[in-house]
């Protein structure tokens, strides 16, 4: 949604979905999840970009105190949302389409397993955007 949906025919694309909570859809649901990859393999993306909460994994969040449980609910929720994006990623991935992961460049998500995993992979660069 926002900046690059407005924009995607100046890049001969399509935009075909949004999926995230304002418009009705909480990722955080395992069912809502099943029925997000549905109606993306349905609409067969040449590109999918994501762009999952960040907060968490945000260096001025680095000073707060982890051990806190609200902190913690906030990561655990980030890191559900993380590992969803990395999943559509790799099976993008899989079926030679383009993907475009959205994050800031110092935050600590990159060093998660799942996004290390991707990175692993044959033709798939990390880029600085800023």
């Amino acid at each position: 949604p926002g900046c690059f949906a407005n924009n995607a025919r100046t890049f001969q694309l399509t935009h075909g979905g949004a999926y995230d909570l304002r418009y009705g859809w909480d990722l955080s649901d395992p069912a809502q999840q099943r029925r997000c990859k549905a109606e993306i393999a349905e609409l067969d993306p040449v590109l999918i970009i994501g762009s999952p909460p960040c907060g968490p994994f945000s260096q001025i969040h680095q000073l707060e105190d982890r051990t806190k449980p609200a902190f913690q609910a906030r990561l655990k929720a980030a890191l559900v949302h993380l590992r969803f994006c990395a999943q559509l990623y790799t099976w993008q991935h899989q079926r030679g389409r383009a993907f475009l992961h959205e994050h800031p460049w110092t935050a600590s998500s990159w060093t998660q397993r799942g996004m290390r995993d991707l990175l692993a992979l044959p033709g798939v660069e990390c880029r600085r955007g800023d």
